[in-house]
């Protein structure tokens, strides 16, 4: 099966792990139980953006070459994998794995400057194909054809495809609509984010069992971070008799040095609007809209004077 399409799901029993014999291995260097950490129950910090390069990971005038390995699911594989790597002199300049879906291959696409490798990367192919964990291998150029092509199409739950969306094209659509439709090219942007809001609530509360209100609205942060849709700040005040939730979005889709984008930021709205009104089972009505130094902010409040009960 290709690496780039997803494998079909198969039931297999749960993976037995051995059990733990040696006593320090489960309490601590010295057997004793291991201290506390004082700092575990805290609630961990957001996560700041870790942009991945997309389109210009080779850098100009170097040897780059994009691999792609498929190997036997392991412990240790993935060290020796690399090992031969370094003892060649090879620098990885990026790498991403992930096992498939019956937990017994991995596929990995390592980035590699062969600058100053004395072998040639397909000579290094040949050598990895020969080894007993290898299942499969291929090597492309990127000095020319930049762009990634070994981790594409990314699947979300291997079941369906993600998007890649740059914001050139974002910006491109909406000055379109905008030339089409004028000021009602907003509320369009605004609805179809709605819609999307509410499919992806729907979808988290559908794979994942005894789902949570604050899971969820964690849910729409990560979501955020990870499609690029920007740093959402979601907070909520349970004094309040209404529904109300006060909303920041850093980094989204839009130049921060570019004029309010009205039209630009509907979508992302409506998509936290949507998701949010699933989540407290109330409509909710954007309130005080505004924008500044590249921070969107605005207030999503209730339509009914009392909560929901929950």
């Amino acid at each position: 099966m290709s690496p780039l399409q997803p494998s079909p799901r198969r039931d297999r029993p749960a993976i037995e792990r051995p059990p733990i014999s040696d006593p320090s291995a489960r309490d601590g260097p010295s057997g004793r139980p291991p201290r506390s950490d004082p700092d575990a129950s805290r609630a961990p910090e957001p996560a700041p953006f870790l942009p991945r390069s997309v389109g210009s990971s080779a850098p100009a005038g170097q040897k780059v070459y994009e691999f792609f390995v498929r190997i036997h699911s392991r412990i240790s594989v993935g060290g020796r994998l690399l090992a031969l790597f370094a003892e060649r002199n090879v620098d990885v300049l990026g790498l991403f794995g992930q096992t498939e879906e019956d937990r017994l291959t991995a596929g990995l696409v390592i980035y590699a400057d062969f600058g100053a490798a004395p072998e040639d990367p397909f000579a290094l192919a040949e050598l990895l194909r020969r080894q007993e964990f290898v299942i499969e291998v291929r090597v492309a150029s990127k000095e020319r054809m930049f762009l990634e092509e070994m981790t594409f199409p990314p699947t979300g739950d291997g079941q369906y495809r993600v998007l890649i969306f740059p914001t050139e094209w974002w910006s491109s659509l909406v000055r379109g609509l905008v030339d089409q439709y004028g000021s009602a090219a907003g509320s369009i942007l605004h609805e179809q984010g709605v819609n999307a809001g509410r499919t992806q609530v729907g979808h988290a509360t559908s794979r994942v069992q005894a789902v949570d209100r604050a899971l969820l609205v964690e849910l729409l942060r990560t979501v955020g971070r990870t499609s690029g849709w920007g740093l959402f700040e979601i907070e909520e005040d349970p004094t309040e008799v209404r529904e109300r939730f006060r909303i920041a979005i850093r980094g989204g889709p839009w130049p921060a040095n570019e004029p309010f984008p009205v039209e630009g930021c509907q979508f992302v709205v409506g998509f936290l609007r949507g998701a949010l009104q699933v989540i407290s089972e109330t409509a909710l009505v954007v309130r005080d809209l505004t924008y500044d130094q590249g921070t969107l902010r605005f207030e999503l409040v209730g339509t009914r004077g009392i909560r929901p009960s929950r």
